[in-house]
């Protein structure tokens, strides 16, 4: 009985100090960030589902500038988003995903978790109407893929996210 109380203070001690360490090196990440993409930050927390640390996050994976990538489509390849389309005489056999930057992709998902669980945005609204018709993981994928777009065009314009402007249909 006494080892078990002795284990789960070690525990307890081990997790204060990771949370510890996790708050220095956030403290240790947001200085530069800030410093370097203050207006990049603020831009990409008007998006729906994405805030300070998740911006960062991305950013610190795609850049602030956007003229590293010809059009949001390229972006979405260079992300592994596009879906490839395996074609043998008109029927598709498969439409996975391709590979590509496996952090950016993680934290997108999360991003469009906590855009999609709420029906009160235009991501959530959207991920409801594409659920009821396909899975949900693959319109899971579909909303990553329109919030990379969202994103590529907020830091692509330099203007907030406007849901009348940004969630019109594209060509991505």
């Amino acid at each position: 009985m006494d080892a078990d109380v002795e284990m789960f203070k070690q525990s307890l001690e081990e997790m204060e100090l990771l949370e510890k360490q996790q708050a220095a090196y956030i403290n240790h990440l947001k200085e530069p960030a800030m410093k370097h993409f203050a207006g990049e930050i603020s831009l990409m927390c008007t998006i729906p589902g994405i805030q300070r640390l998740s911006a960062m996050c991305i950013l610190a994976e795609i850049g602030g500038d956007m003229k590293a990538f010809h059009n949001a489509s390229a972006l979405v390849g260079w992300a592994g988003l596009r879906p490839r389309n395996e074609k043998t005489s008109e029927k598709i056999s498969s439409r996975k995903i391709l590979y590509g930057n496996k952090y950016l992709l993680q934290m997108l998902v999360q991003c469009e978790w906590a855009a999609g669980v709420s029906n009160k945005n235009s991501l959530g609204k959207k991920y409801y109407i594409l659920s009821k018709r396909m899975k949900s993981q693959k319109a899971m994928m579909a909303i990553t893929r329109k919030l990379l777009v969202v994103i590529y065009n907020v830091l692509n314009t330099k203007q907030p996210f406007d849901e009348t402007r940004n969630m019109q249909p594209s060509a991505a």
